[in-house]
């Protein structure tokens, strides 16, 4: 995102147009990435996320997943979709938004936070890790499918504990802990057994499965998109390679009030 502006009753975003591969088509085409690779693409995705988090107020993102990320040929990761982004207002009820393996439980109620952000993010590096989509609503365990760090599989985890208050306070805090990775040997784990695995993302007492489907659901609102569109999206024009694009965010002033 280079520039955000408002026209009442309208806001715009100006993006930068990117050239690339999203991050699930680029497993689907090379396979799980290796560690070393998956911590720098959680380098870059925090400073962006930084940036956004950074904005007053904060620019929440609501749909970091594999789709939403680009890798250009040369590994520059850039963040895509800005669709269901909007800023935070604390305490504010407002539109359910997500993919039903990288939202976060508190986002599901329509009350995402900076942490959603996180959540979606720790759910990312998983799938990178492992190739797959993490358990829904659950802990996210790397070392169930991969043999993985120690310290990475324990920082994904806590980036996708059930509780927000449980994760990291902010992108800044994961960048740091990444950092001294670089710093550490890694304690290679064993991949750990179903029972083990079960212990840990079992969800609290009370919270009822998600549905099968993803979720992408406008509170309130029965026309409900499907967040895994069949059709590629349609616009009517591309810009060239280097040149910006401005899209325009309706005003969700609606969404304000439940």
């Amino acid at each position: 995102m280079l520039d955000q502006f408002d026209d009442a009753p309208s806001h715009y975003l100006v993006l930068e147009h990117c050239n690339g591969k999203d991050l699930r088509s680029f497993v689907a085409e090379h396979g799980a990435r290796s560690e070393n690779e998956v911590i720098g693409i959680a380098k870059q995705l925090c400073k962006i996320m930084i940036y956004l988090h950074s904005q007053s107020p904060a620019v929440l993102h609501r749909d970091l997943t594999p789709e939403n990320v680009m890798r250009s040929d040369d590994g520059q990761i850039q963040l895509i979709d800005f669709g269901a982004a909007h800023q935070f207002l604390e305490g504010i009820t407002g539109t359910v938004i997500g993919k039903q393996s990288y939202i976060a439980p508190e986002q599901l109620r329509g009350q995402a936070s900076p942490r959603s952000d996180i959540y979606s993010f720790g759910c990312t590096l998983y799938f990178l890790l492992t190739g797959h989509d993490p358990r829904a609503l659950s802990i996210a365990v790397p070392s169930s499918q991969v043999k993985v760090s120690h310290e990475l599989d324990e920082l994904i985890s806590s980036l996708t504990e059930f509780e927000e208050t449980e994760r990291p306070q902010s992108f800044g805090d994961v960048l740091e802990e990444l950092n001294r990775f670089d710093r550490n040997k890694f304690t290679t784990m064993p991949v750990k057994s179903q029972q083990q695995v079960s212990e840990l993302i079992k969800p609290p007492a009370g919270v009822n499965k998600v549905n099968e489907a993803n979720v992408s659901v406008e509170a309130g609102n029965q026309d409900a998109r499907e967040v895994h569109e069949t059709q590629p999206h349609q616009s009517e024009e591309i810009p060239a390679s280097g040149e910006s694009l401005i899209i325009k965010i309706v005003s969700r002033s609606k969404e304000l009030v439940e």
